[in-house]
């Protein structure tokens, strides 16, 4: 499998949702969800880049899925996706300490490639 060919089809769909969704949101993100810490907040933003790139992902392995999900028993490649790591971050409006991640899993659940970006 070329995973470097794989993750070249992401790249660009990551480095859009940094620039047209959370770029704009740093510092005025709005909390949907917190279970009473920061490392626990959810924003808007989160939402919204799962709901843009999740989909995408699919498309290339159905088994793809966002931290805050749970999936279990699939077997197979799969990406993972931490939408906005560094949310606590993202809100007081220190935005290089957020960033978008993804991990690629084999059906062995090893990581074989990655790609982080930082809007």
């Amino acid at each position: 499998m070329d995973y470097l060919k794989i993750s070249q089809f992401v790249k660009p769909h990551v480095e859009k949702a940094g620039r047209e969704i959370v770029y704009p949101k740093i510092g005025k993100a709005t909390v949907v969800a917190n279970a009473g810490d920061v490392s626990s907040i959810i924003t808007e933003t989160d939402l919204a880049v799962g709901e843009y790139i999740l989909p995408i992902l699919r498309q290339q392995f159905p088994g793809s899925f966002a931290e805050e999900d749970t999936l279990r028993g699939y077997v197979g490649h799969r990406w993972v996706l931490d939408n906005l790591d560094g949310t606590g971050e993202f809100k007081k409006c220190i935005y290089r300490g957020s960033s978008i991640v993804l991990g690629l899993l084999n059906d062995k659940n090893v990581p074989v490639a990655g790609i982080i970006h930082i809007p």
